[in-house]
């Protein structure tokens, strides 16, 4: 029963250690495996791929992969984190139009005080870069 579960675990070693080929062909035959993957982890096996995208600076492969994550996820609290890190993303590509509706999504539900404070700090700064709300509206929402 734990034999997904391990290569799971085996990829995100060889990830967090730098060994980016290994970590990659486990993903090879995880997917190879498709049909007999078990649905409960195909969250976690997207998030150590998100995590291997990230590491190796692969950002468009690692904003499709949160995408699939935020798609299959049912909690909220779960989402909110993936979001943000999608809006983070998305500010990092200049893409503000984008990171400010991640981070508004990463607002819904009950988030934590500080995830909250968070993206609305993120969302006050962008909107200081492109003008994109008047400074009245900022200073209400931090208010």
């Amino acid at each position: 029963p734990s034999y997904y579960d391990a290569f799971i675990w085996l990829a995100d070693n060889y990830t967090f250690m730098g060994k980016y080929e290994e970590a990659q062909a486990v993903f090879t035959v995880l997917d190879s495996r498709r049909g007999k993957f078990p649905f409960r982890l195909s969250d976690e096996l997207e998030l150590a791929r998100t995590n291997l995208y990230l590491m190796k600076k692969d950002y468009a492969k690692a904003m499709e992969s949160l995408t699939l994550i935020t798609t299959v996820i049912k909690k909220n609290k779960k989402k909110n984190r993936y979001h943000y890190i999608m809006a983070q993303l998305h500010e990092r590509n200049n893409n503000y139009t984008e990171a400010v509706a991640h981070y508004k999504k990463s607002m819904t539900g009950r988030p934590k005080y500080e995830m909250l404070f968070a993206a609305q700090m993120s969302i006050a700064r962008i909107a200081s870069y492109d003008q994109s709300m008047p400074p009245g509206e900022i200073k209400k929402m931090l208010n």
